[in-house]
């Protein structure tokens, strides 16, 4: 339901040029027909002060929102049997000439970076990556911007700017040990960011799937390039704090190069040994952070929801037996975990104190979300290997599960 952006020169000379950064790879999108994935939420969208108004005045009398505390979306928009009240039995919007600001965006997210800049996120769903949908480019994105300037005004960004700039402070918690926290500016830990995706793509873990390489980089890569940090870091006066800046992760992460092909190939072997052992019991096994092992023993059948509401019955110990991925389904999954760490704090004060860990360990999560229903997917469709289609689909499902999924790591 994206709104249609439209060149507008006059408003483009007032309002001058807008610096922004992408987290995702320029794409197609297009709504499928008679799609309303969109729609159902168990929450309706929040609501701007002029979206309240501007459907009250078109239904005076229709209790449609509830208030919430938030100084830039003070309403949320009710939900029924998991769906916008607003939804009819065709799966039609019918407020659409109308629509909330977030729904005119959808699948689009705007964000703000730590520098200020605008970073636009996006939402996976069933219209994403379509052949010969709307293709975000850089004109396209721009046109959007000024329309939506249009509707909301250019003081509504300035505080939207401001109000996701106070959630980010100068020094940002980079990773956390036992003798407390270590902080870092944004610039580093993004480089941080960096190099975990430069371990991901290390030689001797080609061979394993995302989650695979995401959990030697939990287990093994991340622990020991930290330590390397902590021997340069600088503790903070009185306080059980340190802090690490670029200069001196450039000169750890110069160090731990030397060790990472070994360091990499050893966890790349001891991955394929747990993989196999996946399969000999049947159980679903994760690594502690003490380096333990926590096995959730599970019934000899597990469903597994599909998009669009179906359900999936198949075999525990059938679906320990990850099937290969093709080469375009493990890329397609790649680049949605990296665009998915890029977002910078995109569900608020919540994911913006993540730290590196942290944030890794989520994406595992994801990862290993994502290659369950993949698979699950796969055995539903007598495949043999798990293809762009059931990738796709499982990656539609994990977007709308982040935030159960960013409240298992605060706990």
């Amino acid at each position: 339901m994206l709104l249609t952006a439209r060149a507008n020169e006059e408003v483009k000379e007032q309002k001058g040029s807008v610096d922004w950064v992408m987290s995702f790879s320029a794409v197609s999108f297009q709504c499928p027909v008679n799609c309303d994935a969109c729609c159902r939420r168990s929450l309706g969208p929040s609501l701007t002060v002029k979206d309240y108004k501007i459907i009250k005045q078109n239904l005076p009398y229709s209790n449609f929102a509830d208030k919430r505390a938030h100084p830039l979306f003070p309403y949320q928009l009710k939900a029924r049997e998991d769906a916008c009240i607003f939804l009819n039995r065709k799966g039609k919007c019918s407020i659409y000439p109308y629509r909330p600001f977030l729904c005119r965006l959808y699948p689009l997210q705007l964000h703000f970076q730590w520098d200020g800049k605008l970073l636009w996120c996006l939402e996976h769903c069933p219209g994403v990556g379509v052949e010969n949908g709307t293709y975000f480019s850089e004109s396209y994105l721009e046109n959007l911007l000024w329309e939506l300037l249009e509707i909301e005004g250019e003081t509504f960004f300035n505080d939207l700017r401001e109000y996701v700039l106070k959630t980010k402070q100068f020094l940002t918690p980079l990773f956390e040990i036992d003798r407390g926290m270590v902080y870092s500016d944004w610039q580093t830990k993004n480089r941080m960011k960096d190099i975990v995706w430069e371990m991901f793509h290390a030689e001797s873990l080609e061979r394993l799937t995302p989650r695979g390489r995401l959990e030697c980089i939990v287990q093994d890569l991340l622990p020991a390039l930290e330590q390397m940090i902590m021997r340069k870091a600088v503790q903070l006066p009185g306080e059980n704090k340190f802090l690490v800046g670029k200069h001196i992760l450039r000169e750890a992460y110069k160090q731990y190069q030397g060790i990472l092909p070994v360091l990499s190939s050893e966890s790349a072997a001891r991955e394929r040994i747990h993989l196999e052992d996946l399969k000999k019991k049947g159980n679903i096994v994760y690594g502690a952070e003490s380096g333990a092992t926590i096995r959730y023993h599970q019934p000899s059948r597990i469903t597994i929801h599909g998009f669009y509401g179906r359900k999936i019955e198949v075999n525990t110990a059938e679906l320990m037996h990850i099937p290969k991925i093709t080469a375009k389904a493990s890329l397609i999954e790649g680049r949605y975990l990296n665009e998915f760490q890029r977002r910078e704090g995109r569900f608020g004060k919540e994911s913006t104190d993540l730290t590196i860990n942290s944030e890794v360990r989520l994406m595992f999560l994801a990862a290993d979300a994502l290659e369950l229903k993949a698979n699950a997917f796969t055995i539903e469709k007598g495949k043999e290997m798990i293809g762009t289609e059931e990738i796709n689909e499982a990656i539609w499902i994990v977007e709308r599960n982040l935030s159960w999924l960013l409240e298992s790591i605060r706990k």
